[in-house]
This record gives C-alpha cells, sequence and structure tokens, in this order.
C-alpha cells in the first residue's frame, strides 16, 4: 500500500513539473505581461551617457576616405583612424547647417562634380541600416528639423571638404547624393583626421565604377590588390549558469532551479525567469510596470540596454546596433523600444540570419533578452589565393549579375564590400569565412567565398 502511494505522489509531482515547465516556456516565448502593482522602481542610471552609447554603438559598418588625387582607402572599426574619422564626423553633423535648397530637384550631385569631388579630400561613412536621414540625425542626438534631405532613404553619408564642407546623402539604395547640410567655416578636425590616415595608409582602394564595362553603381570602392583575410573559428560563449543568474536575481534563495528534458535550465523567483539552453543560448524575461506619464527616449532606452548588457554577460569586443524598432502597447501608444546588436570580426562585418543580441526595452526597463554570442577563439590564413575583384567579375559574369548591359532595376549591383559569414561547426566551434557581398538594388544579397568562390544567396535580409 506505501509503495503503491509513493507512485502516485511520484506522478504527481511530475505532472506538476511538466505544467510549470510549460507555462515558464509560454511566458519566456510569448514576452512580458504588464504589471500595474506599483512595483516598478526607477531604473538605475546608465553605466554611460547617451553621447558614449552614441561613439560606441552607432558608428559606421566602414569609412571610404578621400586622400586627394583620386586616391583613396577604406578604414574599419578597432583602428585609432576609425574613431578619429567618426569622432570628427559628428562634430560636423552637430554644427552644420540645413541646405535651403529642395532636395531632389536638380541639386544632386553627380557626374563629373561628384568625381572631381571624389577625388579631392573628404570620407564617405556607409552603415548597417538604411533609415530616413532624419532618423539617423535624430539616433545621434541631433535636431533634424529643417533639413530639405531628412526624409531621404540612406545608408550613406558622403564629406566633402574644399574652402568649407558639403555633406550628402545617398538617396535609397541605387540613387545619387542629395545635399544634406553644409558648414561654411570648414572643419579643421576632419581634415586633421583625413591627413592622418593618408600619412599611414596606403592609396589601396580604387572605384570600379570608372571601368569601361562594369555597371556598378559609383562610389563602390575595392581593394587594389586580392585581400588577404584569415578565417576565424569561434566557439560559443558558455556562461556558468548559477554565476550569471546571480546577475538577476537580488535574493538567489528564492530562485528556483528547474532542469527540462532538453537539457535547459530555468531560474526563476516567480516572476522573472532565466534560461539557459545547452549551446549557450540564453533568454531572460520580466514583467513590465507602467510608469504614469512616461516617455520612451531612444537615446535613453538605449543607453539602459547598453548598461544591463554589460552588468549581464557583457560586450564581446566591437558591437554595434544592428537593427532596432518601436515598440508600443496596443492603442495606449510607444512603450520602448526592441533593439538588435550584433559584431565585427577583425573589423568586418558579421552576415548571415541571426542576430547575437536583442534587448527590449519597455517602460525604461529591460523586460526581455536574448542573447547567442560566439566569441573568436583562433585565425588562420589559407595557403590559396583569395578571390580578387577581377575573378569576382568573371564569377558573376558566369551567374549574369553585372557584366555585359546594364541590368534594368533590381539586378543592378550597388554596393560591394567585405566581410565575414559562418560556415562549418564542428567540436572546436564554428569556422566564419570572409566573403565578398555583392549588394543589389532590390536590397538582395549575393556571398561569394573569398577563398572558394562558392556563392551564397540571400533574397531578402534585415537592418538594411
Amino acid at each position: 500500500m506505501t509503495g503503491r502511494w509513493l507512485e502516485i505522489l511520484k506522478a504527481i509531482t511530475l505532472a506538476f513539473l511538466v505544467a510549470l515547465s510549460v507555462v515558464l516556456s509560454y511566458w519566456l516565448w510569448m514576452g512580458p505581461v504588464y504589471e500595474t502593482d506599483g512595483g516598478g522602481a526607477e531604473p538605475p542610471p546608465p553605466l554611460m551617457s547617451p553621447e558614449a552609447v552614441r561613439l560606441s554603438l552607432l558608428g559606421p559598418e566602414r569609412i571610404i576616405v578621400h586622400l586627394g588625387q583620386d586616391k583613396h582607402t577604406v578604414v574599419y572599426p578597432g583602428s585609432r583612424e576609425y574613431e578619429r574619422l567618426w569622432q570628427a564626423a559628428l562634430h560636423v553633423l552637430a554644427s552644420m547647417s540645413p541646405v535651403v535648397a529642395e532636395a531632389g530637384t536638380g541639386y544632386e550631385i553627380s557626374g563629373d562634380a561628384l568625381r572631381r569631388a571624389r577625388a579631392g579630400t573628404g570620407m564617405e561613412l556607409v552603415f548597417h541600416k538604411y533609415m530616413p536621414a532624419g532618423d539617423w540625425l535624430a539616433l545621434w542626438g541631433f535636431a533634424a528639423e529643417g533639413f530639405p534631405a531628412g526624409e531621404v532613404m540612406t545608408n550613406r553619408l558622403a564629406f566633402f571638404a574644399a574652402e568649407n564642407v558639403a555633406v550628402y546623402v545617398k538617396d535609397g539604395p541605387a540613387g545619387g547624393l542629395r545635399p544634406l547640410g553644409f558648414l561654411a567655416e570648414g572643419a579643421a578636425g576632419l581634415a586633421a583626421a583625413v591627413e592622418e590616415v593618408a600619412e599611414k595608409a596606403p592609396p589601396d582602394y580604387f572605384d570600379v565604377a570608372g571601368l569601361s564595362g562594369v555597371p556598378m553603381a559609383e562610389g563602390t570602392y575595392v581593394p587594389v590588390r586580392p585581400p588577404q583575410l584569415p578565417l576565424i573559428t569561434c566557439e560559443d560563449e558558455r556562461p556558468v549558469e548559477e554565476y550569471l543568474a546571480s546577475l538577476f536575481f537580488e535574493d538567489i534563495d528564492v530562485v528556483r532551479r528547474i532542469v527540462e528534458r532538453d537539457g535547459a535550465i530555468i531560474f526563476t523567483d516567480g516572476r522573472r525567469a532565466v534560461r539557459y539552453y545547452p549551446d549557450g543560448r540564453m533568454e531572460y524575461t520580466a514583467p513590465v510596470y507602467e510608469r504614469e506619464g512616461y516617455v520612451p527616449d531612444l537615446l535613453t532606452d538605449l543607453a539602459e540596454a547598453h548598461r544591463f548588457i554589460a552588468q549581464h554577460g557583457g560586450w564581446p569586443a566591437y558591437p554595434y546596433l544592428y537593427d532596432f524598432r518601436a515598440v508600443s502597447r496596443g492603442d495606449e501608444g510607444p512603450a520602448g523600444f526592441e533593439f538588435r546588436f550584433a559584431f565585427h570580426l577583425d573589423g568586418f562585418s558579421v552576415v548571415g540570419d541571426e542576430v547575437p543580441v536583442t534587448v527590449t526595452v519597455l517602460e525604461g526597463s529591460v523586460t526581455s533578452y536574448s542573447r547567442k554570442v560566439r566569441l573568436p577563439l583562433e585565425t588562420r590564413r589559407p595557403e590559396r589565393l583569395s578571390v580578387g575583384f577581377e575573378r569576382l567579375l568573371g564569377i558573376l559574369e558566369e551567374r549574369g549579375e553585372s557584366l555585359g548591359e546594364v541590368l534594368a532595376g533590381s539586378s543592378r549591383v550597388v554596393d560591394l564590400y567585405l566581410a565575414y559569414h559562418p560556415g562549418i561547426r564542428s567540436r572546436e566551434g564554428e569556422v566564419f569565412y570572409p566573403v565578398w557581398v555583392v549588394e543589389r538594388a532590390d536590397m538582395s544579397r549575393l556571398y561569394v567565398n573569398l577563398y572558394s568562390g562558392v556563392t551564397y544567396e540571400e533574397r531578402s535580409y534585415e537592418g538594411r
């Protein structure tokens, strides 16, 4: 009799644990539930000011530097030259005056005038995402009113320095450069930063649009010689679950630990929950506490996301804001923002489908946080020759991408640059391969492995 009742008790306990696991899984996957019981305290102050976050997370993917005398190079995140150029650009953007002319009514710079500007001194900032120019200014904390080109969807800003500094924005993937603003007194910081690059970096890039029979957009700069980038092996981040759990909960003694059948581990205090998966992925959710009269602010919420990540897992090297969107609360208006972050490897962007870190800030506090980060383990340089620009043209020609007649509309190549793409996964880690990224006017991309020449098609992607 005792044994029978013991089996019944075990069955009831098992059923309860299964039901609890299902409830927690639903809670984690379906997002936070709003609370109105006044339990939400003011969030702690950000570790970094919005200005510091702007410098560390909102910089360009790469900077094309015009060195004068029709010589050019490209600098990437992680270098001192990159930081100086980015700071100089922010100074110009903060100080410039808007153009008076209506954008798009004959005021674009093109043809010989554009070629002369690029042959002189200046730089072009290329970003990870297309947004209206006014939204870019607002994201950096600058006033966006009064700029006629503020509605132009862009991912590129051009700074051309002569007697003064003129700032232009690229009009969409395949459009020209429209005037945004100017700085009449010039910019000594910008000139000094470009001069420093000219002294240290060789003029090792050229504009492919100048080649006969290559119908790519002007301003597409590629290396003069075949680039020799290393293969980078990365390992999954493996957090110590109990230690990281202590970062999310003030009183670890009231936290329960639940092991699921798939090996995932859940820590919960009944209101918040953290789940760790066997592959190193982590998810956190917390209830939303409504704050009366609260108005979301993009830079402040971004700083809060930065603070939270720094204290709950930390930042890998060279992060950047990949994408963001406003999050509303039904008909009651906006409640906050969802931010998606990615990272550079060896200064280059990582392309592909997976975004390593996502954070949602609602009512000023983090309510969800997912993380799947890979950390560089080792690098090696292949012995084979890489795919240079001429060989790349042959690969594209075989696919009918760019040579011969200019392909009308969506198939035209509008940008060409280097990045890393995840590849073979083994017990030691996952190998990231350098690739050529061929970007078309319809926002689709083609990846070409830098060493094998194998192509990978990506028809649509977010964040650009």
